[in-house]
Parts: C-alpha cells; structure tokens; sequence
C-alpha cells in the first residue's frame, strides 16, 4: 500500500499515463493482503499473548481452525476495530485544520508548535491507547472460548495446547472431551449446508469490514500526510503508536523506533520472569 501511493502520486503529478494502472495494481493487491491477514492476525495476536511464546503466532493450522469456528464472532470483533478506527481518523485528520479553527497557532514558532502537537498526541493517547488494551481482550476472550470449545469437541487435541493452557485447564477441570451427539442425516445435510453457506457468508462479511477500517487510513492519509510510518504500522494493531510530527519540525522514526525498543525490551523482561519461575518451580 505504502508503495502504490507513493506511485500513485508520483505518476498523477509527472503525467505519467501510461503507468497509470502501476500505482492502483499495486494498492489493490495490498489491500487484498492486508484482508487476508487481517482474518488472521487478531487470533493469532491472542494465542502469541497467552502463551508468550512469539512462534506460537506461526500456528497457521491451529489459529485458522479456530477462526473457521468463530467467523461470527471474528466479524463482530473486525466491527469493533472499525469503529475504534474512526475517532482516530478524526484524530489524526483534524490537526491538519487546527490553523483553521484556532488562527493564534498559525503564528507558533517550530519549538512551540512542536510543543502543542505533544500535548494535543498525548490527550489523544486516552482513547487510543484504551481502544488498543479493550480490542486485545475482546480477542483474547474470543480466542480462550473458542480454543475450549475445541478442545471440549475433539476437534483441537490436548498435544496443541503450550503447558501453561493446559494446567489452567487441567486445574479447572475444563479438559473434558464431549463427542458430538448423533442426529438424524437430514438433519446434518441441513446443518453442513448451513455451517458452510455461514461461514462463506460472514468470512465475505469481515472482510468488508477490514477493507472499511483500511479505507479510513486513506481518508486520513489524503487530508493529512503522516508519512511512511502511518502505512507501516496500523495504531491499533501493531504498536499503538501516535505522534506524528511533521518531518519539517521533527523526524518522526527516532522516536518510533525508541518506542520500539521499549515494547521488546519488556517482552524480554517478561520472557526472563516466566522462565525464572519456572525454574523456581522445578
């Protein structure tokens, strides 16, 4: 995506025409990967933080088997980043205007303005960073419902689950397999059709809503450039990262990458107690 705009742009301004499908092609089939993954990554985000193991967030086989049982929920959670996408497209568009509404930051000095974007970015972290913390437990809640519910149904095995999920489990004595009761064949002719024409339906369904919540940062992005950070990390999914200054007054990567820094750090810190109290408990 972040190429196809910059292409886009490039060829619209130097009457590039007969590119003209490059800069589109290339945006098209980001968008269309973007999608996909998104059907992916939230429920793999999840399963990564509860097993704090970052290679269990390559389990394409386990997170797409509970994906593929839950597309109602995964649509509702798609819903619920859209939604949370919104006020911070407006965030982040409105300070384009702010000269506008207020004309005394027009005359601001670069210390000064730099000063006033820091305080505007950090008042606007109250809902950002809330919204981020609310959809990680949205999914965590839709991953531990769905990976029991497998588990209960045979259709995960207990050899899937890290040691961690399986001692909770264990200890709640949630570990029961519950073969599914025997119907009539009509019956589940009906239900397989149904399954099937539902999950079709809702997988459609979400991905329509990922491709709103996309389009949103292109709303944002035309009314006010944030630069090549804003497409390589999507705020409520990635690092919820917001403050963008304009390269003019200040470069934006050096604190993008302290901050960074800062997320894998801890995770290292908290790699180091877990495997510290394990070797306690042994």
């Amino acid at each position: 995506m972040l190429f196809g705009w910059y292409d886009g742009w490039n060829n619209s301004f130097n009457k590039g025409y007969e590119q003209f499908s490059v800069g589109p092609g290339v945006s098209v089939l980001g968008i269309l990967l973007f999608i996909t993954a998104m059907l992916y990554v939230p429920m793999a985000q999840a399963r990564q933080a509860v097993t704090g193991n970052w290679r269990c967030f390559y389990q394409f086989r386990l997170i797409w088997t509970l994906v593929r049982r839950r597309w109602l929920a995964c649509f509702g959670l798609a819903t619920l980043y859209s939604f949370c996408s919104v006020p911070i497209m407006i965030l982040s568009s409105v300070v384009m205007f702010l000269p506008n509404i207020n004309p005394k930051l027009a005359d601001l000095t670069p210390a000064e303005t730099i000063q006033f974007l820091n305080r505007y970015f950090f008042w606007s972290a109250l809902f950002v960073f809330p919204a981020f913390v609310a959809l990680r437990l949205v999914a965590a809640r839709i991953y531990g419902s769905t990976l029991l519910k497998a588990i209960q149904t045979g259709a995960i095995t207990q050899d899937a689950l890290v040691e961690s999920e399986w001692r909770a489990l264990h200890r709640l004595n949630l570990i029961q397999v519950e073969p599914p009761r025997l119907r009539h064949p009509v019956w589940r002719i009906v239900t397989w059709a149904g399954t099937r024409a539902g999950r079709g339906t809702f997988g459609f369904l979400t991905g329509l809503v990922w491709f709103f919540f996309l389009a949103q940062l292109y709303i944002a992005q035309f009314f006010n450039y944030r630069g090549a950070t804003v497409w390589l990390n999507q705020t409520l999914v990635q690092l919820p990262w917001f403050h963008h200054l304009l390269a003019t007054i200040g470069n934006p990567w050096g604190d993008f990458f302290v901050a960074a820094a800062v997320v894998f750090v801890a995770w290292r810190l908290k790699r180091f107690v877990i495997r510290l109290k394990a070797f306690r408990q042994h």
